[in-house]
């Protein structure tokens, strides 16, 4: 994810300085430039983080410790993958109550 300071670099963003308990702070806001960017990338499908998976490694190492091992680790990811898809659900009904600019 880029920094604050190189979106303001390419016009994303502006700033300023406010006094701050113990020392000045930048804050932030969105430029028109910025805003259109955001919504231009809001139009681009999400996708997943390109992460080091544990269960391609896990899959990766059927052949030492056999396919059975490989299968009953994995069958936990049934119940985070829903207990994911329920906190999606929950989060799109939320967005949905919120208005919209």
């Amino acid at each position: 994810m880029p920094s604050p300071k190189r979106l303001q670099a390419l016009g994303y963003l502006s700033s300023r300085k406010e006094p701050g308990r113990t020392r000045p702070r930048t804050h932030y806001t969105l430029t028109d430039e910025g805003r259109d960017a955001l919504v231009e990338w809001m139009h681009e499908p999400a996708r997943f983080p390109r992460i080091q998976h544990e269960a391609i490694t896990r899959l990766l190492a059927a052949d030492l410790v056999g396919e059975q091992a490989v299968l009953d680790s994995l069958r936990a990811l049934r119940e985070e993958i829903a207990d994911i898809s329920a906190r999606l659900d929950a989060a799109e009904a939320v967005a949905s109550t919120i208005p919209q600019p």
